[in-house]
């Protein structure tokens, strides 16, 4: 993380470099500040380092959670091993069926599984409620109660979900479950309660984007708006996907860091279907900095391009309206008018 952040600060850095002599002094204050900004965080996150690497190092000498299991090896396996799960999930009921009182501990995880993503929802509830009530072994019972609240999750039963996650992660700690536990809290509207789940997540040495992110969220949702923006900083420097960069940059501007969201909305000026949303994402954080000069010909570039005419034009609108601006008003009106 610390080696991502550095790289993203130092691409700032360069690109800002480039631009100083013909900046003006109002705009390098801000992208100083910026950088400045980003090298407080590099600093906290050195000052983890040892903490985070003994944690890795005692998970690296833990064994695999499921290596105390002799491997199982059968027809269902290849074919879950396939992705052809609908019938892996078939074959499993046969091979259960074959062997009803010698059960490799394995093998009802398989049949669970594969009836969860081949879609057979009531037969992976079978399944989960004959393990749950039959075996004691604790990992054994963590995976059921994994794939269970994962299965309520897909139903839209967020408190059936909460519940197997609290059950899964008191068997067991995984940055899995703290996840998935985080997200049901969050979608239960308990940022209190999510906030610590993805912090654990991060912790565990994941660079997690999604994590990230809906810690950004819950933080800002529990008022705590500029740690939940630094969230977000740093999963930009993460190289999140293109609508998950999109997003972010929305949050920044709806938070009012105008500046953070034109440095995430910058970096998809090369993407080929977002880059024109990116442009007046730009344009539009420009002139809510009152940069009005650059922002406003950014949006005439963009009058041209039909998908997003009819946003550029409103935004305009806006602005004329805030800015008592006469001919910006004109503009919008010729535009409207096709």
């Amino acid at each position: 993380m610390v080696s991502s952040s550095r790289q993203g600060w130092r691409s700032v850095f360069k690109d800002v470099t480039q631009k100083w002599d013909v900046m003006t002094v109002e705009e390098q204050e801000k992208e100083l500040s910026l950088l400045e900004e980003w090298t407080e965080r590099v600093l906290e996150e050195w000052s983890d380092m040892h903490e985070a690497c003994m944690t890795l190092r005692e998970r690296q000498q833990q064994s695999s959670v499921l290596e105390k299991y002799p491997p199982y090896v059968s027809k269902g396996t290849a074919l879950y091993d396939l992705e052809m799960f609908q019938e892996a999930a078939m074959q499993f009921d046969r091979e259960l069926k074959m062997q009803p009182h010698m059960h490799h501990p394995l093998l009802h995880l398989y049949a669970i599984f594969a009836n969860l993503y081949g879609g057979q929802r009531e037969r992976c509830k079978e399944h989960c409620v004959y393990v749950l009530t039959t075996s004691v072994d604790r990992l054994v019972r963590y995976f059921t109660y994994m794939a269970l609240g994962t299965l309520y999750m897909q139903e839209g039963e967020v408190e059936e979900a909460l519940t197997s996650y609290e059950h899964a992660s008191k068997l067991t700690f995984h940055p899995d479950v703290m996840y998935n536990l985080g997200m049901a809290y969050f979608l239960q509207h308990q940022y209190a309660l999510a906030i610590p789940c993805f912090v654990e997540v991060i912790k565990d040495g994941e660079e997690d984007v999604d994590a990230l992110y809906f810690l950004g969220c819950a933080l800002c949702e529990s008022g705590y708006v500029e740690e939940g923006c630094a969230k977000w900083l740093e999963a930009i420097q993460l190289c999140p996907p293109e609508k998950v960069l999109l997003t972010i940059g929305a949050k920044l501007e709806w938070y009012g860091f105008h500046q953070a969201a034109v440095h995430c909305f910058e970096q998809l000026l090369q993407s080929r279907q977002l880059r024109h949303l990116a442009k007046h994402g730009i344009a539009w954080n420009l002139a809510l900095q009152d940069e009005r000069e650059k922002a406003i010909h950014m949006m005439k570039e963009l009058i041209a391009v039909p998908q997003i005419r009819e946003d550029v034009r409103l935004s305009i609108e806006f602005l004329a309206h805030c800015w008592n601006d006469g001919n910006l008003r004109e503009l919008a009106a010729s535009i409207e008018r096709g």
